[in-house]
């Protein structure tokens, strides 16, 4: 079962005209009237595709009686919560040359009872095999956080969530987890922190970062440079289709409904993938915010192109587990001060970390994409680069987070205090590592720098590789990421 929450629903009223004339008069050549705003619009798309879903939200006056007929017409089922002011109206002017200029009224003031009422309403459809589909703005009254509380409650009773906002209602809603969302890239940048045109690589980081969060499954729309989808095992770019445009409204609304039906049909990733982009490029042909036919969508899908994009193998949950790792680490050995640390990255480091090959210029930028989706937890870390060499600065505030939510690793705790005492040998800090695992490694080097290298060769407990050497009865050790190791030729 499919619900669409549609808290700011509109009538959407198109004009087209030869070319918008500031301050004078502007002859209108076609209108067209649709029942709109982004759920409705969810809704309209699941039926024209051969679904079925409820729509449920707010309306009110003759505007929302025009919605709810226009809905019984299309044989949409809805659940609307009446209200006493008159649902808005949106107006978008479509000029010759392409250019859409969008007048959105803000929509009636919400009471606490009629929110009540709404969320009565959701929690009664709440249930394991129904998906809520969230998207679009908030009517004023409705916190802004709203969409964060409805998550957190249908999950509990163990329904899904699809979630297509933008700004503070996004932002707000992520920390809730939804299992998909579908920002745009210009919702996706501003929430990284990007700068406008991000590249593909940036775009991947920001989701990446978000998948490590738990949000399993993001569609990326990009208008006419097509779409990314990180999928949970299936990640690839699609361009756009070639199609004569009409309006770019309703395509990302489309794209949603694609992806709400190929969840109710338990789809295969490609066939999904398939899907959204034919409805999102059927979306941009008609006219207003009408949906595309399913015959169209049924034709579009043969001309879908699914490029893969170069698998990262987690890259961003590697990063920042190497990041919390290497702060747990410093405290281990010096004690947990309250304040700041800084970390150094070589760029080979970090491009074996994040499974990727890109210049230092890229790396920045993937590095900044990085930071800003992970502020929640290590705060906002501080990215600078001399060259090749990456300077990583965990604010107080993130190494205060790893203090209290990350458990020290009881071997590693062990090691350090074993190498730090006097009189430590090669032998004692060996006997450590035997007390961890029977499947431990122990190699001499050849090496100036160090004696012996030891790993464990399941991976547990960590997977690093620990080189020691011995000196003036001391024992110094530096671990590596595997990769590392194998650069420095040791």
């Amino acid at each position: 079962m499919i619900v669409t929450v549609c808290m700011n629903p509109a009538i959407d009223k198109t004009v087209e005209i030869e070319e918008m004339v500031h301050g004078g008069l502007n002859r209108i050549r076609k209108v067209e009237k649709d029942a709109g705003g982004k759920g409705i619009n969810v809704s309209k798309t699941i039926a024209a595709l051969g679904g079925t879903s409820t729509a449920t939200g707010f309306l009110g006056g003759s505007a929302g009686k025009v919605i709810t007929d226009t809905l019984k017409e299309l044989g949409i089922a809805n659940d609307f919560v009446e209200i006493d002011g008159e649902t808005r109206t949106n107006m978008k002017v479509f000029e010759n040359d392409g250019t859409v200029t969008e007048l959105n009224e803000p929509g009636s003031v919400i009471t606490e009872e009629q929110l009540a009422q709404l969320m009565e309403k959701i929690d009664g459809y709440a249930e394991e095999g129904t998906l809520f589909v969230l998207s679009g703005s908030i009517p004023k009254g409705v916190p802004k956080d709203i969409y964060a509380q409805i998550i957190r409650r249908v999950k509990a009773k163990g329904a899904a969530v699809l979630l297509d906002a933008d700004g503070e209602l996004f932002r707000n809603a992520l920390t809730a987890g939804p299992d998909m969302i579908k920002p745009n890239h210009v919702e996706l940048e501003e929430y990284a922190g990007l700068s406008e045109n991000a590249s593909e690589a940036e775009l991947c980081a920001a989701v990446e970062a978000l998948r490590a969060k738990g949000i399993r499954n993001t569609a990326v729309s990009m208008g006419k440079e097509g779409a990314l989808f990180l999928l949970d095992g299936y990640e690839v770019r699609c361009p756009a289709l070639s199609v004569k445009a009409h309006s770019t409204v309703g395509a990302g609304d489309a794209m949603v409904a694609a992806l709400s039906l190929a969840w109710e049909k338990k789809l295969s990733a490609e066939e999904t993938v398939c899907l959204c982009m034919a409805a999102s490029a059927g979306a941009v042909m008609t006219i207003g915010t009408k949906p595309p036919t399913l015959e169209l969508v049924t034709e579009l899908k043969k001309q879908v192109k699914i490029c893969p994009l170069q698998q990262r193998e987690a890259g961003v949950r590697r990063l920042y587990r190497n990041l919390v790792d290497s702060v747990k680490e410093s405290e281990i050995k010096l004690g947990y001060d309250y304040g700041a640390l800084r970390l150094f990255y070589p760029l080979a480091t970090l491009n074996h970390l994040l499974q990727m090959q890109v210049s230092a210029a890229e790396m920045q930028k993937v590095l900044e994409a990085f930071a800003g989706c992970e502020k929640e937890t290590l705060g906002a870390l501080e990215i600078s680069a001399a060259g090749e060499r990456f300077s990583v600065l965990v604010p107080a505030e993130g190494v205060k987070y790893v203090h209290e939510h990350v458990e020290a690793s009881e071997f590693l705790k062990e090691l350090v205090s074993q190498t730090a005492a006097h009189g430590c040998s090669l032998e004692k800090a060996e006997a450590v590592f035997h007390r961890y695992s029977d499947q431990v490694v122990c190699k001499k080097m050849d090496h100036g720098e160090f004696d012996e290298v030891l790993y464990f060769a399941d991976g547990k407990p960590d997977d690093y590789l620990y080189c020691l050497h011995e000196e003036g009865g001391h024992i110094t050790y530096h671990r590596f990421d595997r990769e590392d190791y194998q650069d420095f030729g040791f």
